[in-house]
């Protein structure tokens, strides 16, 4: 099996809509966004994806089966980091998708010489797993944005 990846473009949008608001791939999302919110979502990533290195679609034998890769963001008190997402269609987990997609977003991230974080639910253990098979380690941020059912983890080297 061989996993390509390409960047997020309008090709694939309804696609990546379709994982993304699907409720199989929302297991640890308690307000999952609905189709047409996703489609919204899609597209400033295709936006931001064009401004700078972002959002990738992977791709088996043609087949979109997930999405990733890492938005610039800034936390108050903080600043600002690379965050790292990932997600896999139900249908294709546990199949090493998730961590080829984490693996590409870290290795963007080196390029730019930018911390790289991840947030996660605190039930969501298949991420934090894959977290920390890849080396992050729970990180302490206190933001407003954040709330209590969120953890962050960062990769510490470079």
């Amino acid at each position: 099996m061989t996993i390509e990846f390409e960047r997020i473009s309008p090709k694939y949008k309804n696609k990546l809509a379709n994982i993304l608001s699907d409720p199989m791939n929302n297991k640890f999302n308690p307000a999952p966004p609905t189709y047409m919110e996703s489609l919204s979502i899609i597209e400033k990533w295709i936006e931001f994806t064009n401004q700078s290195f972002m959002y990738q679609v992977a791709l088996i034998n043609k087949e979109v089966v997930g999405m990733g890769g890492v938005s610039l963001k800034t936390l108050p008190d903080f600043g600002e980091f690379a965050n790292l997402y990932f997600r896999v269609s139900h249908r294709y987990i546990n199949q090493g998708i998730g961590r080829a997609i984490a693996m590409k977003g870290i290795e963007d991230v080196r390029k730019h010489a930018i911390r790289c974080i991840a947030i996660t639910r605190r039930n969501n253990l298949p991420a934090i797993g894959l977290l920390k098979s890849l080396d992050f380690s729970e990180v302490k941020i206190c933001s407003p944005e954040l709330d209590s059912t969120q953890v962050c983890f960062g990769q510490h080297q470079f």
